[in-house]
């Protein structure tokens, strides 16, 4: 699962981003797992609908464990490090349109959010539609 945890509220994004930019690379590096920890047992709206839609349409893979990672923050995992998430990934959950192209490239069950803009659905209704593993879920509502 990938989602910008904020849920699109610019407000947010710079207070944190602003914290962010003063903290040491190596103190960025070593924190991000305690926050990842907290991140993957968060309840969000994004999680629960996430969760409903694993279990009615990915079955099998209601067992498998979460891997939750926000690509975008520098300090969640290496280029190389997305990349085998992705091809490894049982399902794919994305709000992310990098992270939906790749798993959709790799073969990889995707759905794919949209946002508060038309990219996401232009880019999966003139690309992606095609592939029978990719899904496209609309609304950006996902808080």
């Amino acid at each position: 699962m990938e989602h910008p945890s904020i849920a699109f509220q610019s407000s947010k994004l710079s207070l944190r981003k602003s914290a962010a930019k003063r903290m040491p690379r190596w103190m960025k590096t070593a924190l991000y797992p305690l926050v990842n920890s907290v991140r993957v047992r968060r309840q969000t709206p994004f999680r629960q609908r996430c969760e409903a839609i694993l279990s009615e349409r990915f079955p099998e893979a209601v067992p498998l464990p979460r891997i939750v990672r926000d690509a975008s923050i520098v300090n969640a995992c290496t280029f190389d490090q997305f990349c085998e998430f992705i091809s490894e990934a049982a399902v794919v959950f994305t709000t992310r349109l990098h992270a939906g192209i790749l798993a959709a490239l790799l073969g990889r069950p995707t759905v794919i959010f949209g946002g508060p803009y038309h990219k996401i659905r232009g880019i999966y209704d003139y690309s992606l539609a095609d592939r029978p593993h990719v899904q496209f879920e609309g609304g950006s509502s996902l808080a």
